[in-house]
């Protein structure tokens, strides 16, 4: 139990907290001497739980106006005259503004306030003295409006009917722009006289009610009564002490407390009116309606706590899972570090093993020999061995000087291993180490016109040039673009309407790159 629910009546002050099943009554301390000492050793027992009072006082006052629509602060400044206006000797007042919704229309502005607040500033002063929280000061009327709000959205006019208190009858009455007027009727009866007592209130509260021009004379005055199961058998007995009044009173019993309460969601172990609004205060939490903010000091600084706490905790938990994240990689870290040092003793092992082994039988000269083969294999032909990325990329920085020729196929060759050796110095049968060394490039494609003889002839002309450019490469054409008749300039479309099949090049050049020991090829 954290949150006490003080009830302020006229006679006594009554302490709920809010157990698993329903309000659970903890004391009463009637305004006298004895009971304000109780009180106050009462709370300084228990200074560290949060209150929230709820008044149910004849001197609570309600006003209804229509306000122009504003919004934001030009809205709060008119609330605050307004409030200023009709109740400036409290500060227990309060402004709802039912907004009309749209630019140039007009508000309904709900002031209302407690006007003789003696006995609930002696209550604060004395939870002040302790430091308890207050968590908001409330009325039995505008948490009635609330659940109502919560039954019937934009319900019709009604008058709401409960009872909080042996002797004690509330009368709200609300319209679809929310409470009008609320009034408390206390009275000390036996109870064959409740239902006449009743009745009363109920004639005197509709001839208010026609004073004030919210009903009029023939109008029916719906009535929605709050009772427990032990005041439900009245309603017979109301309407017969009714008289003629009856027939424009239409009563409606809400003896179920239970099904109220879940239909407002709150807790079905709900069964007295009391449990209703201990449950809205300690369950659900409603906003503040009458406390100042400096009553609420001390329950805005546990808000505050609380925040730093779970802030604190937050950044613990932060802190927990860096520190785990960083105790994680140190552990990852020497895990890996280990699994090196076993790969490194694993590979140190098989070498101290291949050196025993090298020890202990030795290479014979044969082995020795082709051992030496291997590595001279190694050093003078795979490592030297030509590559093409080199030589079709220097071709490729040639052709982008010529846009008018198409590259269709590139082919590249290179010399075979082990030919017999040509020239004046070469001895007879003997293989050139270098000659597989040797590339050839076929290079075959299309001129941009065929018809254009001259042009084409120049293009095909100008690569030739710069392909001889090349250091130590012989250029020759197998193939000039000679072709001329029609059925040659026909020849891309029947291409493409043949399926796709291969288009006959109109010229093939083959460069001839030749390897001289000591020059890298790749490199010039």
């Amino acid at each position: 139990m954290k949150t006490i629910v003080l009830f302020l009546t006229h006679e006594v002050v009554s302490a709920y907290g809010w157990s698993e099943q329903s309000a659970l009554p903890l004391a009463f301390f009637p305004h006298n001497e004895l009971g304000i000492s109780d009180f106050r050793e009462w709370i300084i027992r228990h200074a560290s739980l949060s209150y929230c009072i709820v008044t149910d006082l004849v001197e609570e006052d309600f006003q209804h106006e229509i306000i122009p629509h504003l919004s934001g602060k030009d809205q709060r400044t008119l609330c605050e005259r307004k409030l200023a206006q009709h109740f400036r000797a409290t500060p227990y007042r309060r402004a709802s503004v039912h907004s009309a919704a749209r630019r140039g229309g007009q508000d309904s502005l709900q002031l209302s306030a407690l006007t003789q607040s003696d006995a609930l500033e002696r209550i604060l002063a004395d939870l002040a003295v302790v430091k308890a929280a207050v968590v908001g000061v409330y009325s039995v009327a505008l948490l009635t409006q609330i659940m109502l709000s919560q039954l019937n959205p934009g319900q019709p006019c009604a008058l709401v009917m409960s009872c909080n208190a042996p002797g004690q009858l509330r009368q709200s009455y609300f319209t679809p722009e929310g409470l009008r007027f609320s009034r408390l009727a206390t009275f000390r009866a036996q109870q064959d006289t409740h239902a006449n007592r009743m009745a009363g209130e109920i004639i005197r509260a509709r001839q208010y009610l026609m004073t004030l021009h919210l009903l009029r004379h023939d109008e029916t005055l719906h009535i929605l009564a709050f009772f427990d199961a032990a005041l439900a058998p009245m309603h017979a007995e109301v309407l017969l002490a009714l008289g003629d009044v009856a027939e424009l009173v239409q009563i409606n019993m809400q003896a179920n407390i239970s099904d109220l309460a879940v239909r407002l969601g709150l807790p079905k172990t709900c069964h007295h009116w009391c449990d209703l609004l201990v449950a809205m205060l300690v369950v659900r939490g409603v906003p503040n309606q009458y406390a100042p903010a400096r009553v609420m000091k001390y329950h805005q600084l546990n808000i505050l706590g609380r925040r730093v706490l779970l802030g604190a905790i937050a950044g613990l938990v932060c802190a927990c899972i860096l520190v785990l994240t960083l105790v994680w990689q140190v552990f990852d870290g020497h895990r890996q570090l280990a699994l090196g040092q076993q790969v490194g003793q694993a590979l140190e092992q098989q070498r101290q093993q291949l050196a025993r082994s090298l020890v202990q039988s030795p290479l014979s000269a044969a082995e020795a020999g082709q051992l030496e083969q291997v590595m001279q294999l190694q050093r003078d032909h795979l490592q030297s061995a030509p590559r093409f990325e080199p030589t079709l990329r220097r071709l490729s920085h040639v052709l982008q000087a010529l846009p008018g020729l198409s590259i269709s196929e590139v082919r590249w060759l290179t010399g075979q291993y082990g030919a017999q050796a040509q020239g004046e110095n070469a001895e007879p049968n003997s293989p050139d180490p270098v000659a597989w060394r040797d590339q050839t490039l076929l290079i075959s494609g299309q001129v941009q016109n065929r018809l254009a003889y001259r042009a084409a002839i120049a293009e095909v002309e100008a690569l030739v040039q710069a392909l001889q450019r090349w250091p130590d490469a012989t250029v020759s054409v197998e193939q000039w673009p000679l072709d001329t008749s029609p059925a040659a300039s026909v020849q891309p479309a029947a291409a493409k309407q043949g399926g796709g099949r291969e288009m006959k090049p109109d010229f093939i050049i083959r460069v001839q790159l030749v390897f001289k020991a000591g020059v890298s090829k790749e490199g010039a």
